[in-house]
């Protein structure tokens, strides 16, 4: 069989690949093994351009944009807002995680455990953390589910721009802020990871589900193929076992963008109801 022969804008190869979504410093290890067998099975498939390691320490937004990302991953919301027209989606992962069922996946609303509300509508004049505006994890599910509660546009105190999931827990543990929403695969590793600072907030509720944190690639379609196929041999291999269990991730499913809408849909949603940026 020949060699795969494809080009990204500047030409043929080199490639990059990067997996930013969950990039905690205790999961690069497994990550960068799931990439080397991703790798290996592309080889196999005649494929030989891709990288040997992932790229790390990259913001995740240069990645999502780079006309040379052969793999990466990205959230629902940019991808139905800013990528739809520069990227292909190879899959949608499918995590054994809280709130996740099957290639879907919720934010959880938590607050600190000496919080006394008992519902998202007992949280108004709240300080309220978030990972980062254009999340939707962090930003828009939580805008959707307060939207019915807000007034003149208007339901916390004060919003806090975190930088971070982790650094959105830190705060609600430590009191600084009264509520974040976090992505449930986060919340599932860092309960794993740091037990004791997750043990410090309490799950307030959950917001609706979504299609999981897809699997994206700028190459054309027939390479887009073959990374579906190198990346099902990948979860597939016994020999992975230990790093499915790390990342929590056992499979992927075939997702589409239109798969994605609800995203675009809660945030419609919320504009409609006078709550289109959250405040």
């Amino acid at each position: 069989m020949a060699d795969v022969q494809t080009s990204n804008s500047r030409g043929t190869a080199p490639w990059r690949a990067a997996l930013p979504m969950y990039d905690l410093p205790e999961l690069r290890a497994a990550h960068e093994r799931l990439w080397a067998r991703i790798a290996e099975a592309l080889r196999d498939a005649n494929f030989h351009h891709a990288p040997s390691t992932l790229t790390w320490d990259e913001p995740p937004e240069s990645t999502w944009r780079a006309p040379d990302l052969l793999f990466g991953q990205t959230c629902g919301y940019p991808l139905m807002t800013e990528l739809r027209d520069s990227v292909r989606v190879v899959g949608a992962p499918v995590y054994r995680a809280e709130g996740a069922v099957g290639a879907t996946y919720r934010s959880i609303i938590i607050v600190p455990n000496l919080e006394s509300a008992s519902s998202i509508a007992g949280l108004r004049g709240a300080v309220a953390a978030i990972n980062q505006r254009g999340s939707h994890s962090g930003e828009n599910a939580l805008r959707h589910l307060v939207a019915p509660h807000a007034s003149n546009g208007h339901y916390f105190a004060e919003v806090v721009e975190t930088g971070s999931h982790l650094a959105s827990v830190e705060l609600v543990a430590r009191g600084r802020a009264d509520v974040a929403a976090i992505d449930s695969v986060t919340l599932t590793l860092l309960a794993k990871l740091y037990p004791d600072l997750v043990a410090r907030v309490r799950r307030l509720t959950m917001t609706e589900s979504v299609p999981s944190l897809p699997f994206i690639t700028a190459a054309d379609e027939s390479t887009a193929t073959i990374l579906r196929g190198a990346l099902n041999v990948a979860l597939a291999d016994p020999e992975l076992a230990d790093v499915r269990e790390t990342l929590l991730l056992e499979s992927v499913e075939p997702v589409t963008h239109a798969d994605y809408e609800p995203i675009v849909a809660m945030e419609a949603d919320a504009g409609a109801r006078g709550y289109p940026e959250i405040r």
